[in-house]
């Protein structure tokens, strides 16, 4: 077995490491606080919701992608049983990776849009 070192065995417990500057955040919450973390988008996987990604860019000007399923416990309210992408009541903002709007549809989508809101509005620390 290979020799770990002591970063490479903090990076594998962290919550999230950045892949260009090796910056790492132990727990969710520290990530999510980390001013120089910015929630850019969401990109859709309309067959499995919970395995499209968040989008977030880092300060060191990567762009870092956290499944769906490490966020969904932040959202309580009802979870729509039928997609509704592409019909008349849908404004198609799952299509737009860069969209951080609620989506008003009676869609099984629509709950992965407020989880970006709640993500969106995450309080930053302050230095």
């Amino acid at each position: 077995m290979d020799a770990v070192t002591a970063e490479q065995n903090t990076s594998r417990n962290a919550f999230m490491t950045c892949s260009k500057c090796g910056a790492s955040w132990s727990t969710r919450n520290a990530f999510l606080s980390d001013p120089g973390v910015q929630l850019v988008g969401y990109q859709a996987h309309f067959k499995k919701l919970v395995t499209g990604f968040f989008l977030f860019n880092h300060s060191c000007k990567t762009t870092m992608a956290l499944k769906v399923s490490r966020f969904t416990d932040f959202y309580e309210g009802p979870i729509f049983m039928k997609r509704r992408t592409g019909s008349d009541e849908c404004p198609g903002y799952c299509l737009r990776e860069d969209c951080k709007l609620a989506c008003p549809a009676e869609c099984e989508c629509a709950y992965i849009r407020h989880v970006m809101i709640v993500l969106d509005k995450w309080p930053k620390q302050t230095s």
